[in-house]
């Protein structure tokens, strides 16, 4: 009885988790390398060839997001935009938004780790936390 009654309370805990919506709430950070390892070979191979320039277009990336607003800032550098948007989907460790026309799919790969895919084109970027 005592183990069932353990299992349960555990259950309960494990449902209490926060949300994926919530688990994105905060600033991320690009994460350069590991973002040139996702693109296709012709534009990693481009990127690699330049890895200054790299670092400063990908690296100066950084999203910002308010959960309890449903706001997304997107920044790089001097410059920013912010948006508002619109949960579409949470499944598992899934979370799709969808901002104006765009559509993005964010996969938590672990809770400070996040790959985000344009629906539209397909292409892939990594974002870590921001410290």
């Amino acid at each position: 009885m005592k183990r069932i009654a353990l299992c349960l309370l555990l259950l309960c805990l494990a449902a209490c988790g926060p949300t994926n919506l919530e688990k994105l709430n905060g600033k991320w950070n690009c994460d350069v390398k590991a973002s040139i390892a996702l693109m296709d070979e012709a534009d990693r191979k481009k990127m690699e060839m330049m890895p200054e320039l790299a670092a400063m277009i990908i690296g100066a990336v950084s999203i910002t997001v308010d959960s309890p607003a449903k706001k997304l800032t997107v920044g790089m550098g001097e410059f920013s935009d912010t948006s508002d948007f619109s949960v579409v989907s949470d499944s598992g460790s899934v979370l799709t938004l969808k901002t104006g026309k765009d559509t993005m799919r964010i996969a938590f790969k672990s809770n400070d780790t996040l790959e985000i895919t344009n629906e539209g084109d397909k292409k892939k970027v990594i974002f870590t936390r921001a410290k």
